[in-house]
């Protein structure tokens, strides 16, 4: 039988200077909070009008493209996006944080050209208190009261959701319920991504449509079989950017809001006392915030299924609706070792902290498993990889066994797609 080849439809992206910002705030290592303490802050707000632009050929025409081309082609996963579009500035104390949108500004699923801007935040803190269980209820409380929900409860952390147009406020009122040891905000614009998923189904979704008339019309057998396998995995491919956008619409119109506990008495997670420059990085990792991807250049990987590429320029961060996330970095390798020498470093210096750690390779990776101590424990994966003069690693954050099982096998795929 003789094979066909069917390219479905184009479409062309003008995709003009998307806006997006990020505002950041982090305190070297975990320092207490003094009187005259300030909010640093990098950000910057740019955004510009998105104009897109999109052409599709009939699948009359394509389909006769195909018989004279003889075989039948096949289209790129359902899970990618539109091109990031991102900056950062760094501003001073004083610099003034770019107003929280309100959930109502949100653009719709099905009217992905809305100039609106989805804007995914994220806050993180470190507390000290008294009682972390009685702070993990009382945080519990505080999202329900903001109209959103708990994510992850456990005595030593909490991660919370929270409608964006009360982001601000839920943070400040979360900071006022311990001494601050450290803390983060960022805000990831996930528009261009949005837009251009939404864009890809509906062309996907009217051609689908048509071929689905062409077959009703067609004589010829060859032809049928033909339209049949394309029709099927369009509707494929139709799933996948759908999942896509309601996790985008979801990061967008929850944001996120983690919470470290540390009893008064236990100051040692973080602490970066005596440690050298080269090895302080190390003590500063935490499962719950992608920071250390500001230390170095952006390392790519595959997205694993059921995440989404949150698209920064200069970083890679994947992240499902479920909280699970992936983040890499390309670092220095300085002190110069090999990869079990980083690994050992890395194990030393923040296996004690854990009810377990177990340490395996994958794929020419060591990869290090760390096991939160609460009865409903987080995984913490920290995979590193040396080449020459660079520091490959990635971390991912699974807030529970089951996240492990769904994610686990996609990550040491990503791990092996590096590798190779």
């Amino acid at each position: 039988m003789r094979s066909f080849v069917f390219p479905l439809f184009q479409v062309v992206f003008v995709l003009m200077l998307g806006g997006c910002w990020s505002n950041k705030h982090s305190e070297s290592g975990y320092q207490e909070r003094s009187q005259g303490a300030h909010y640093k802050q990098r950000t910057e707000i740019d955004f510009d009008d998105m104009e897109v632009a999109g052409a599709m050929a009939s699948p009359e025409s394509l389909l006769m493209d195909r018989k004279a081309s003889g075989g039948i082609g096949s289209s790129g996963r359902g899970s990618g996006g539109g091109g990031g579009g991102y900056g950062m500035a760094v501003g001073g104390a004083n610099s003034v944080a770019p107003p929280v949108p309100t959930s109502s500004t949100l653009a719709e699923p099905d009217n992905p050209e809305s100039p609106a801007r989805m804007v995914h935040y994220e806050g993180w803190t470190v507390l000290r208190v008294a009682k972390p269980d009685e702070s993990a209820d009382a945080l519990a409380a505080l999202a329900e009261e903001f109209g959103g929900h708990v994510e992850k409860l456990s005595f030593s952390h909490v991660t919370l959701r929270v409608p964006v147009d009360r982001f601000e406020e839920a943070f400040e009122r979360v900071l006022e319920m311990g001494d601050v040891l450290d803390r983060l905000v960022s805000a990831e614009d996930v528009t261009e991504a949005f837009v251009s998923t939404g864009l890809r189904r509906r062309t996907a979704e009217a051609t689908r449509d048509r071929l689905i008339v062409l077959l009703a019309k067609s004589k010829d057998e060859k032809e049928k079989l033909a339209l049949v396998r394309e029709i099927q995995r369009l509707t494929e491919e139709l799933d996948s950017l759908e999942a896509r956008m309601r996790m985008l619409g979801d990061l967008a119109s929850l944001s996120r809001i983690t919470v470290e506990l540390l009893e008064r008495d236990s100051l040692s997670y973080g602490n970066t006392d005596g440690e050298t420059a080269e090895f302080a990085w190390i003590r500063s990792l935490t499962p719950f915030h992608a920071e250390i991807c500001s230390e170095g250049d952006k390392l790519p990987l595959e997205v694993p299924d059921g995440m989404v590429d949150l698209e920064q320029r200069g970083h890679f961060v994947a992240e499902g609706a479920d909280g699970a996330r992936v983040w890499s970095v390309e670092l220095e390798n300085n002190p110069e070792g090999d990869t079990h020498f980083w690994m050992s470093a890395i194990s030393e210096r923040l296996g004690a902290d854990f009810a377990s750690a177990e340490v395996r390779e994958v794929a020419g990776w060591q990869q290090i498993r760390l096991v939160d101590r609460s009865d409903d424990p987080y995984i913490w994966l920290i995979s590193v990889r040396v080449e020459g003069r660079s520091l490959f690693l990635v971390e991912a954050y699974l807030p529970s066994a089951e996240h492990e099982e769904r994610y686990g096998a996609a990550i040491d795929q990503a791990l092996q797609g590096r590798s190779s």
